[in-house]
């Protein structure tokens, strides 16, 4: 036992004393996204900042930049090289300033996404939040700073006032014109429009100072998702696969909340907490955007729980829901939830899942099965032009409900409330929500999670056996990747099917022992591991 013990403080010590160093050789990866939630910025981020300037860290959900207090510099966090972006790009990532001191002489100050030549470093394109006094070049103190080369004053950089201090960068490349977009009221606002060459990019996240200004700050980027677009897109574009587990401790700006007055809507201890206000008929809400709609066949789950649901009274109904509805009309398309209201004439049971696919209450159009749970999960799910309602019981996936439905852009809506006459107040949670695209088989998504294990950890050097669990059909990728992002070895999953697997991704190869990391991916889903191998 101690000689395990000290073989795995001597692989942690080779991590610890390793430089993350970009990958020699390189390769175009798929689409991705990641909402920072690994706690580890390897193997896909490097941070490359330089001069004692900062330092970056992926905490709480978000990646964190620290520009350190003293130095004029910036934290940059950059992609390796094994995950240049070729072709066509949309890239987009939220913002957020955790310090970032108003406008001050001396210079400026900003937090920016930038894509970069990815053989050379040299800047292409950025957009950024940027604060310095306004003087002869500079027209406004706070703003959204746009450029396409590495410029200080207008008409290279365009400026557009500004007092957010949270929000969304967009960087869209299609053949060879570059866009930057920021986001306001509700949509994505075109700012830049220029040329740009075809080369594969990188990109990178930093936040610094400029002139003298020497001050500190802090700033943090979340949900970034890259996508490959094969004509110039509009506002309402399509969201990739995506999962929330709320535990940012902010709505991320994905999310709207539509109370109506009615309520309020916060992440607090880890889930997504609905909180309808005593006296008055109505719910509280939170939807999808209008940038973040819904395309053609999907999966979506989410778990629910009460925190504070009474039990069904005379009047009206309570409920807590899962919807989607027509992303331009907002019509009601399908939902699922969690119902209570007194037996009547319309209402079968009291306590029930109740399914639908318009906005009814009375059988046939709403579906209701008695139940008594208190927690468990909703399902929706779009194949062609039926949709399918799923409850979750004794340990699987129930269906209740399959309809026509049609293939409109989805928007999705989590809410509780009351109707009829009901006035009371009440609290509900929602927790790991999940998107996936693309379904190939009703049966066979959204049922299983999307895992990924070393097993037995640590592992020796003649054996690496890899435990998944993938949520669809669709092929799937295993890698090993070093410390400095290099492949070590790969397995393509081309028929796994749905469900738990494992490979033996060494098949006998003796791995030299040290500290790598394991990769598993499937489509825009991605999941990293930390792989410890002994003699």
């Amino acid at each position: 036992m101690n000689r395990a013990i000290s073989a795995l403080m001597t692989c942690l010590a080779i991590l610890s004393a390793a430089v993350a160093s970009p990958a020699l050789s390189s390769s175009c990866d798929p689409p991705f996204s990641d909402d920072f939630s690994s706690g580890s910025l390897a193997p896909r981020w490097v941070d490359i900042t330089t001069g004692g300037a900062g330092s970056a860290a992926v905490t709480g959900g978000e990646l964190v930049l620290t520009k350190a207090d003293g130095v004029v510099g910036a934290t940059i966090v950059s992609l390796d090289n094994s995950e240049v972006i070729c072709g066509d790009f949309d890239i987009a990532v939220d913002y957020r300033f955790i310090n970032f001191p108003g406008p001050t002489a001396g210079g400026g100050r900003f937090q920016a996404l930038t894509v970069v030549d990815a053989s050379d470093g040299s800047l292409l394109a950025g957009a950024e939040r940027y604060r310095e006094p306004a003087n002869s070049c500079i027209p406004t103190s706070d703003a959204y700073k746009f450029y396409s080369t590495v410029p200080g004053c207008t008409p290279t950089a365009l400026y557009v006032s500004t007092s957010d201090t949270l929000g969304r960068f967009r960087l869209v490349r299609i053949g060879t014109t570059v866009r930057a977009y920021y986001w306001a009221g509700g949509t994505w606002v075109e700012a830049l429009s220029r040329s740009i060459t075809t080369v594969p990019v990188s990109i990178h996240l930093y936040t610094g100072t400029n002139g003298s200004l020497t001050p500190g700050d802090q700033v943090a980027f979340d949900n970034l998702t890259v996508q490959q677009p094969g004509s110039a897109p509009d506002p309402g574009q399509c969201v990739g696969n995506f999962s929330d587990d709320f535990s940012a401790g902010t709505l991320a700006p994905r999310w709207k909340i539509e109370s109506s007055g009615f309520g309020s809507a916060t992440e607090t201890g880890g889930e997504l907490v609905l909180s309808k206000s005593s006296g008055g008929v109505g719910s509280v809400s939170v939807t999808l955007d209008n940038s973040k709609v819904i395309c053609g066949d999907f999966d979506l789950w989410a778990d629910y729980r009460f925190v504070d649901f009474p039990l069904a009274v005379t009047g009206g109904g309570k409920f807590q829901a899962m919807t989607v509805g027509d992303a331009t009309t907002g019509a009601v398309l399908a939902g699922v939830e969690r119902y209570r209201e007194n037996v009547n004439a319309c209402i079968p049971v009291s306590d029930a899942y109740k399914l639908y696919s318009n906005v009814p209450n009375c059988p046939p159009d709403a579906i209701y099965i008695s139940t008594s749970d208190t927690q468990g999960k909703f399902r929706i799910v779009r194949s062609g032009s039926t949709v399918h309602g799923y409850y979750w019981s004794g340990g699987t996936w129930v269906e209740g409900l399959t309809r026509s439905i049609p293939t409109t852009p989805i928007a999705l809506h989590l809410y509780t409330g009351t109707n009829g006459a009901i006035t009371t107040g009440q609290q509900v949670a929602f927790d790991n929500l999940n998107l996936i695209q693309g379904v190939v088989s009703v049966a066979e998504a959204g049922a299983t999670p999307f895992e990924l294990a070393l097993a037995p950890s640590p592992a020796h050097g003649g054996a690496l056996l890899v435990r998944f669990s993938l949520p669809s059909n669709a092929p799937a990728r295993v890698d090993l990747l070093d410390i400095a992002g290099r492949r070590v070895l790969t397995r393509e999953i081309v028929a796994p099917g749905p469900g738990p697997a494992s490979t033996d991704l060494a098949e006998g190869r003796r791995i030299a022992p040290g500290m790598y990391f394991l990769r598993l991916r499937q489509g825009t889903l991605v999941a990293t591991r930390i792989a410890c191998v002994l003699q």
